[in-house]
């Protein structure tokens, strides 16, 4: 199961959602200079298209982000019938990275802007191929990403008042991904993709969902380590649906930082206004209220030197606070449908091998507002790097401060053996807490073994007659065993047994 949840996170973090993403917040940087020109009340825009008003936009824009994207060629801005077409290609060259400085190119796309009557703007996308690449440089470690995806498109509403759109609807026909790194080398191809969101008002922020399904996932993962060669993993999933929803989002906060850097010279212009950002990234806090996502990876399977390992479904779940002083961050994956390779398991123990599992923690009770604010503080633009080595312990320190707390729940069900278990516990300065595990199929998993030829079965059938002998029967004749454990003193408790140093003598 460790190695599904693996596989998962995995394609979590690399999945069809990185170039579309990017795409979805550049054209949100681009309209959210709106916000900041009071784009919605200027006349010009409610008039058919014309080469003045392309001009006016650009100027517009430029007051917002600068004239250098404009003057580089990196955007521009046509009259086209009624609507205005936005036409970017962003290289981080153009836009003034140092030249030792990491190399990102976006693009190009096309946008057509059509103002509506409400203040808002329709935007369209018609079908073309996206771009993405990053390299880079330096003292950092050699890694270089490219994203291609094709066919892809966008509708939507832009609201000014949002700073987001207010629904937009965007996808792509197909993917490929390539990422080489000192470790490991990654190729990834996706099929259909396709990408819903959608947001609303809330007090003096916003309310944001996203959907995204993927189709046809599959990912090759090859490991470099010339001490221990292995052969490259191949991860596939027939599908996967994400479903995101932040709450009591500062969109246009947000922006704002984003505004403050855009179109400046990277190479000294974040020195220069750094205290701005500073002030606005204060303002900022929390960024927002909760989120909320969820993501089911279908027909999903990981290829091993033993064989195949499947899943009928692999599900993930996170939820978090924004940057608070009382944060809480929760995660929970679950599988089923999960079987390992024939040659894997002798057939003694298949009815023993989980087929599905959960494992759910959260943890809570640590100064999240206090940990940003000192990383916002000690932020320095002029140095390299621009965050002193002594941070993680001073982080470290504000997260125990809080005096943490990490509760945790699992789940394992095979059709033969039966095992949950719940606790809760400190994190630092060391684990104290409690723990309850339940489990049901020992006589029948002791009578497998001891019928079986496992190597060292009289050592194995010892431990688990050790382990039964520590257990109390629970009310519904489950083995039961209530754990009581602590770090520092160095000491176990069940069921009212004490082991370890830490024993009362």
């Amino acid at each position: 199961m460790s190695a599904s949840m693996l596989a998962s996170i995995r394609l979590r973090r690399r999945s069809g959602r990185p170039a579309a993403c990017v795409a979805s917040l550049a054209r949100a940087r681009v309209l959210g200079a709106l916000v900041g020109i009071g784009f919605a009340a200027s006349p010009a825009w409610a008039e058919p298209a014309t080469p003045q008003g392309a001009r006016d936009l650009t100027d517009a824009l430029a007051r917002f982000i600068g004239r250098a994207p404009f003057d580089k060629g990196l955007i521009t801005i046509t009259p086209q019938g009624e609507s205005y077409g936005l036409d970017a290609d962003f290289d981080s060259g153009k836009l003034g990275f140092p030249a030792d400085g990491p190399v990102i190119r976006f693009g190009p796309f096309h946008l057509q802007l059509t103002p509506q009557d409400d203040g808002t703007y329709a935007m369209t996308s018609a079908p073309a191929p996206l771009f993405f690449s990053f390299a880079s440089a330096g003292k950092a470690p050699a890694v270089r990403l490219e994203e291609r995806l094709e066919g892809c498109t966008a509708t939507g509403t832009f609201d000014p008042k949002l700073a987001l759109f207010s629904r937009s609807t965007s996808g792509c026909d197909r993917q490929t991904l390539t990422l080489r790194t000192p470790v490991e080398d990654i190729d990834a191809t996706f099929g259909r993709i396709a990408v819903q969101t959608s947001a609303a008002p809330a007090a003096d922020s916003v309310d944001a969902h996203m959907t995204a399904d993927l189709a046809d996932l599959v990912e090759t993962v090859t490991v470099k380590n010339p001490l221990r060669p292995t052969p490259a993993t191949v991860i596939r999933a027939g599908a996967a649906h994400q479903d995101f929803t932040v709450k009591g989002l500062a969109a246009g906060k947000i922006l704002e930082i984003i505004a403050l850097l855009a179109g400046k010279d990277m190479a000294g212009g974040i020195a220069a206004l750094q205290e701005g950002m500073k002030s606005k990234a204060l303002a900022a806090l929390p960024l927002w209220r909760e989120i909320s996502g969820d993501m089911v990876l279908n027909d999903f399977s990981m290829g091993t030197p033993a064989g195949i390992v499947r899943a009928a479904a692999v599900d993930e779940k996170i939820r978090s606070t924004g940057l608070v002083p009382q944060a809480r961050y929760s995660f929970g994956i679950a599988v089923s449908g999960l079987s390992l390779p024939d040659d894997l398991v002798p057939d003694w123990a298949k009815s023993f091998v989980p087929t599905q599992g959960r494992l759910d923690f959260e943890i809570a009770g640590f100064d999240l507002e206090a940990m940003a604010r000192r990383v916002i503080r000690d932020f320095d633009a002029t140095k390299y790097p621009p965050l002193p080595g002594d941070l993680h312990a001073a982080l470290a320190g504000l997260f125990a401060q809080g005096h943490p707390r990490l509760h945790f729940e699992q789940e394992l069900k095979a059709s033969g053996l039966d095992v949950t278990g719940r606790g809760d516990t400190s994190i630092v300065p060391a684990q104290q807490g409690t723990a309850t595990i339940s489990a049901s199929g020992l006589d029948g998993l002791i009578a497998a073994i001891n019928g079986s030829s496992l190597p060292n079965r009289q050592r194995a059938l010892l431990s688990l007659a050790f382990i039964k002998g520590l257990a109390k029967a629970g009310p519904d004749g489950r083995a039961v065993w209530d754990v009581e454990f602590d770090s520092l003193a160095r000491r176990i408790t069940v069921n009212g047994q004490t082991f370890g140093p830490g024993k009362p003598r």
